[in-house]
């Protein structure tokens, strides 16, 4: 994960009849799941595959439509390498 994007490593995606439709450029909206003080929150961002090969998907996220407060919880999880705030 990073600023600008996120890679998802999967074994077996290419198998699965769902991801035969995904195309690069496809636009969607990627929810981030993440705890504060053990409760768990998430935040939602627009969303473009960026790259698509067999174990894995590459996804483009707009943080720039995120609030400050969105923001600032992603710099904080790329800080902390940890979804556990």
């Amino acid at each position: 994960m990073s600023n600008e994007g996120i890679f998802f490593e999967t074994w077996g995606l290419s198998q699965d009849p769902r991801f035969r439709t995904l195309k690069v450029s496809d636009i969607g909206v990627l929810t981030l799941k993440y705890k504060i003080g053990g409760k768990s929150e998430s935040l939602k961002t627009p969303c473009r595959i960026a790259h698509i090969i067999a174990n894995g998907i590459g996804i483009h996220i707009n943080t720039g439509r995120l609030s400050t407060k969105d923001r600032k919880t992603i710099e904080r999880i790329l800080e902390l390498e940890t979804g556990d705030l």
